[in-house]
């Protein structure tokens, strides 16, 4: 169990490739892709909220620039 976040981005962003960026700024998530046999997910992360606080909110923030400069 725990409190995790599903975000769903637009379908040009590769959320592999976020989660390559991200860990690049110790910022971890796991790609949609794993949670699927069939290559789905693939502009989808999971993310760990169970630490709410300043530390998630700047990690989101961070995510959400890197994100956009994914955007086709």
């Amino acid at each position: 169990g725990g409190c995790l976040l599903w975000v769903k981005l637009p379908g040009s962003v590769d959320s592999f490739e976020l989660y390559r960026r991200g860990m690049d700024r110790k910022i971890r998530i796991a790609p949609g892709m794993l949670f699927s046999t069939q290559k789905r997910y693939t502009n989808c992360f999971r993310i760990n909220a169970g630490a709410c606080g300043d530390g998630l909110l700047k990690s989101v923030d961070t995510l959400g620039r890197i994100a956009k400069t994914l955007c086709g």
